[in-house]
């Protein structure tokens, strides 16, 4: 029969190397993780699932895990996090963009909308434009193009209704005078500078 001693010794040798094996796996799955400069929100289950099993171990077990290793999992949990907020950010624009008319029912009075969704998408830094969708980017420049296509027409609109008003202020032709000339010719001027 075995001695409880040595019985004892087996049992506390294989829970080392149950320790040393849980140790390897953690270090493994945190050496698997992508750089932190090409974590992406795809990598989101794979950190989450790396830093249960880190916070798993003992400290004994944790000790055993470089500081350089352990750089890694906290370097790849900062730039989720960050990615995630570039995500958030864009998001927020995105419902900007969204809330727009389509381009083909833009009026001047879209204006603040469309300059409040320009500025906000062009706040954005590069990482955080990756995430708006191309989909808003098109309805962006649209609605931004449409929007100078109705304020020339509404300009062009007042021009046409300056003009108007100078030939409407003329004398009927039966009345008019040498002294209406400056008048007719200020007229046919503004009528001459109407654009087509």
């Amino acid at each position: 029969m075995i001695a409880p001693e040595t019985l004892q010794k087996l049992e506390d040798d294989e829970q080392a190397l149950l320790d040393i094996i849980e140790v390897m796996i953690v270090d493994d799955a945190i050496n698997a993780l992508p750089a932190a400069e090409d974590v992406t929100l795809n990598d989101a289950e794979d950190i989450a699932a790396t830093r249960e099993a880190y916070d798993a171990l003992d400290d004994a077990q944790k000790a055993q895990i470089s500081e350089e290793t352990l750089k890694k999992l906290t370097d790849a949990e900062e730039a989720l996090a960050n990615a995630q907020a570039d995500k958030e950010a864009a998001e927020a624009v995105e419902e900007k963009i969204q809330a727009l008319p389509a381009a083909i029912a833009v009026t001047v009075n879209d204006k603040d909308a469309i300059e409040a969704a320009d500025e906000a998408y062009n706040a954005l830094t590069d990482a955080q434009k990756d995430y708006v969708s191309t989909a808003n980017k098109i309805k962006l420049a649209a609605a931004k193009g449409a929007l100078a296509a109705a304020e020339k027409a509404a300009a062009d609109e007042a021009a046409a209704d300056a003009v108007e008003e100078l030939i409407d202020a003329l004398p009927v032709p039966g009345n008019i005078t040498l002294d209406d000339k400056p008048a007719v010719e200020e007229a046919r001027a503004a009528y001459n500078a109407l654009t087509p």
